[in-house]
């Protein structure tokens, strides 16, 4: 096996655990939480996040550090066009990443921690909109990836 093929399943392993449990998490996990209490919702959907934001925090390595690779192995100037269409918006996607970590995610585990449950449903809905724009820019990354190689 090819360095080439091994990064190229190592970048859509990642791609499709990110897209993939945003999606979960957005159209599945956060409609069906939304019937339960504050004080079981909350620290539900913390618990959930926590791992799911750990587990994200690697893929954001190891997807930035495969696509480097790859277009480093064609060549930058040779790459497809999608391809940096791609890199572009998957860039975009970790900054967002880091922000909803970073920063909305601290706010929800303080929140939790103080069972300050208003500021938790602050902090919840902040992370739901931007994981919202992640998960379309996410569809959108793939589009580039497959779609854009036609150009």
């Amino acid at each position: 096996m090819s360095l080439h093929i091994f990064l190229v399943f190592l970048h859509i392993l990642g791609v499709t655990i990110w897209v993939g449990g945003m999606f979960f998490a957005h159209v599945c996990l956060r409609p069906a939480a939304a019937s339960l209490e504050p004080q079981v919702r909350l620290p539900l959907l913390h618990a959930v996040l926590g791992r799911f934001f750990r587990w994200v925090a690697l893929i954001v390595a190891v997807v930035l550090i495969s696509g480097i690779a790859m277009m480093l192995h064609v060549g930058f100037a040779n790459a497809p066009k999608g391809w940096h269409w791609m890199m572009t918006s998957g860039i975009v996607m970790m900054l967002i990443f880091g922000h909803i970590y970073g920063a909305g995610y601290r706010r929800l585990t303080r929140a939790v921690a103080a069972a300050d449950w208003a500021a938790g449903a602050v902090a919840m809905n902040g992370i739901r909109r931007l994981v919202g724009i992640n998960l379309l820019l996410g569809l959108l990354t793939i589009a580039f990836a497959t779609l854009g190689a036609a150009y």
